[in-house]
């Protein structure tokens, strides 16, 4: 396991940390401009440091109430990171009508296909059963 790295204002925070293959997030509250710059630089160092031939993305958004339109238009940033950079699954634990709107954007804005259905449960757990799943299937056949 990395070491956490977390960004806080008065708005929202977040936490990240990756394990074996996976990044994992939590972010609670609206994430604005400052803490969005500081997830994407977090994620990609993250990411960047994962040697692995494939990884995954786990999101724990249960406790975050969205982005605005200009945090939006920075994660995108994180989305295209991801796909260039190995990520080939993300998943997340959300219900939150708006969030799940907000995420579908963001990833069609990246480049992810619109009909590569967002991953979304109710339990961390059931994300990394998923993620995990997938890595394994990818794993075997390389």
């Amino acid at each position: 396991m990395t070491e956490r790295l977390t960004y806080k204002d008065k708005y929202a925070e977040y936490q990240l940390h990756s394990h074996n293959q996976i990044i994992f997030s939590t972010v609670k509250g609206v994430v604005g401009v400052t803490v969005a710059q500081h997830f994407v630089a977090d994620f990609c160092r993250l990411g960047e440091a994962i040697n692995a031939y494939s990884w995954g993305y786990c999101a724990d958004l249960s406790a975050c109430d969205g982005y605005t339109e200009e945090a939006c238009s920075l994660l995108i940033a994180a989305h295209k990171f991801a796909m260039t950079n190995r990520c080939i699954v993300d998943a997340y634990q959300m219900t939150s009508p708006l969030l799940i709107s907000q995420t579908k954007n963001l990833r069609i804005a990246a480049g992810i296909d619109a009909n590569s259905p967002l991953q979304t449960f109710a339990q961390q757990a059931a994300c990394v059963q998923f993620i995990n799943n997938v890595l394994r299937t990818v794993g075997s056949t390389t």
